[in-house]
């Protein structure tokens, strides 16, 4: 079966009718390495009322995020690898990967088709690999926003805080492996947004700003990559069996 689904996702093209459709919607993609912070500002964003929550697709199953279950529909659509191998070949994805060599994650045709009906700005949590299908398909309405924890200990306490007891150190060593590939990805593409979630308030606004205004200052374009440079070298000199 895995076989079989990496050659479709392999060679998987959207629709002309999904691609016209993307060219019609500001989307704001977050992403992030995990516990970055992505669901928080989501949740802050969704507040305003002017977007809509594109809930992507996953294979993995549910998990406990600070001891609550992740409902399906809420968090994620929760699909078999039969149902997604289903879906790729009825091209009902805008865009689908492999995520951590483990589980396929795609967002839909469909969500997008919701958003624009309702008239609102699309906001999708989706993996930094996903970034550059929707770059390639629209650049000008595709605004990726990659979200990094200020430091290296916030981080490790936020991952503790979400992931402890669930997550063993053969895991771990592997998040930290996609982190850095993730973070060495978006300081080579400068279409990429970066922004500090130091505090929640001032993150969610300044995404905000972005899906708006498309502009950030010269200042935290800097702070943003130094703070990117900060959390590689740390996570080059971290030692696993920390966690």
């Amino acid at each position: 079966m895995d076989k079989e689904l990496t050659l479709l996702l392999e060679n998987y093209r959207p629709t002309q009718e999904a691609i016209s459709l993307i060219h019609q919607i500001t989307t704001i993609l977050l992403v992030g390495i995990t516990g970055a912070g992505k669901d928080s500002i989501k949740h802050e964003l969704l507040e305003k009322g002017t977007y809509h929550d594109i809930v992507s697709h996953t294979t993995r199953a549910p998990r406990k995020n600070n001891g609550i279950l992740e409902k399906d529909g809420q968090e994620y659509h929760f699909i078999s690898k039969e149902q997604a191998k289903e879906m790729i070949e009825n091209h009902q994805f805008i865009e689908a990967k492999w995520v951590h060599r483990q589980n396929i994650y795609g967002t839909s045709v469909a969500e997008f088709q919701t958003c624009l009906s309702d008239g609102k700005i699309a906001l999708a949590d989706i993996e930094v690999q996903g970034v550059d299908e929707y770059i390639a398909l629209s650049p000008k309405t595709t605004k990726p926003i990659f979200l990094l924890p200020p430091d290296f200990s916030i981080w490790l306490k936020r991952f503790k805080s979400r992931y402890e007891g669930h997550v063993g150190s053969g895991e771990f060593r592997e998040r930290l492996h996609t982190a850095t590939e993730e973070i060495k990805h978006v300081l080579q593409h400068p279409y990429f947004y970066i922004v500090v979630n130091d505090d929640l308030e001032i993150a969610a606004q300044e995404v905000d700003t972005i899906a708006h205004n498309g502009i950030q200052s010269n200042a935290t374009i800097e702070y943003g990559r130094r703070c990117a440079m900060k959390l590689l070298h740390d996570i080059s000199n971290h030692d696993v069996q920390a966690i």
